[in-house]
């Protein structure tokens, strides 16, 4: 199965439908290959993180308040396909922002091997400690971070991180 993934991957770069810029790596710990660079949602499609997707039950409710707070929102996910916090976190807040229609070019995913590198210097001047990191920004400025885990939820707090109160 890993393999069939490796060689459609490897087809759709060649087609040049996936801008990504990534490798596969060998992880120490596992001997596995695992993803390292800027990548897609297409990590969608890795078995385990696709059950955690169709799993994710999303808080309507909390969810619905978020769509007027998303308007020039860019999104930075740092995770890692190693890391269990990224396979549930990352597939559940994708689930929230395909319900918000989310426009996916605002979304951009760095996946990061066991050292919270990338394949270049994309991730050192974020101060990454922890995998999962999610930012967000609006308008170009940071204004909160999700790290490893929610606090309550990813809606809730994606609505505490955009909330904007007015002055």
């Amino acid at each position: 199965m890993k393999n069939l993934l490796c060689l459609f991957l490897a087809a759709l770069t060649s087609l040049g439908i996936a801008q990504e810029k990534y490798e596969f790596q060998t992880d120490p710990k596992t001997g596995e290959q695992i993803v390292v660079g800027v990548y897609s949602r297409d990590i969608m499609y890795f078995p385990d993180w696709e059950d955690a997707y169709f799993n994710y039950e999303v808080d309507e409710i909390a969810a619905d308040e978020l769509i007027p707070l998303t308007e020039n929102i860019k999104i930075l996910i740092i995770g890692a396909q190693w890391c269990s916090d990224s396979r549930d976190v990352i597939p559940a807040l994708y689930k929230v922002l395909d319900y918000l229609s989310f426009p996916e070019d605002d979304v951009e995913v760095i996946m990061v091997n066991r050292d919270k590198k990338g394949l270049a210097d994309e991730v050192d001047a974020l101060g990454i400690e922890f995998v999962p990191t999610i930012i967000f920004y609006r308008t170009g400025e940071e204004i909160g971070r999700i790290i490893e885990q929610p606090f309550e939820s990813i809606e809730k707090d994606m609505l505490s991180i955009l909330y904007e109160p007015v002055e």
